[in-house]
């Protein structure tokens, strides 16, 4: 591995603010996903696909991603991580715009501006964490962001670089909150939706 590259990090005070408050946009969308919520149709179906899709794929992407030693990560093309390079920001998008829809959303434009939020939120904490593995692993690294996509998914994944297995107890340590907050937004735009269609 090639040592760490001097080059400077960027201020990106908006990358650090997103970062410590990134649970708010989750916590609003939901809110908001919950108020108005719809009676059950063909659309939450869909909403409820969309919403295990991303929680598998953010599962997925936890058991793959190693402890807090980032001077001994290898570049991680195992897992989702060889197709695309933001797998859990990839989820979340789907997970909110899912939920959404599973809540009755049958007004599109809030699936699309719950994803369009998500997806900027991704991208700019993203960039971010391509400057601190870039700046830790160097040309190893520059050589992994130049062919595997921030968003859409490679056709075909890379080898993997070092040996790697999914690990089922660090998936479910990453994604626990995230488990639970999916269950209660759903169970709650589910609940919210049924009673106003019996009011109404």
């Amino acid at each position: 591995m090639s040592p760490p590259t001097d080059r400077p990090f960027k201020r990106r005070p908006l990358a650090r603010l997103l970062q410590r408050y990134r649970y708010l946009p989750a916590i609003v969308g939901g809110a908001a996903i919950i108020a108005l919520a719809r009676p059950p149709g063909w659309w939450s179906l869909a909403g409820a696909v969309a919403v295990v899709a991303g929680t598998a794929l953010r599962l997925w992407a936890a058991g793959y991603e190693l402890p807090a030693a980032p001077t001994k990560m290898p570049i991680p093309a195992a897992g989702p991580y060889a197709w695309v390079r933001n797998p859990r920001a990839v989820g979340a998008v789907a997970i909110g715009m899912g939920l959404a829809a599973w809540g009755g959303g049958w007004e599109p434009w809030l699936a699309l501006a719950v994803g369009a939020g998500l997806a900027w939120q991704g991208t700019v904490r993203a960039r971010r964490a391509d400057e601190e593995k870039e700046h830790l692993l160097g040309w190893e690294y520059r050589a992994y962001r130049a062919v595997v996509p921030l968003w859409l998914p490679r056709l075909t994944g890379l080898p993997a670089g070092a040996p790697a297995r999914w690990r089922p107890g660090a998936a479910l340590r990453g994604e626990w909150a995230v488990l639970a907050f999916v269950a209660a937004v759903a169970a709650a735009a589910g609940v919210w939706g049924s009673a106003g269609s019996r009011l109404g």
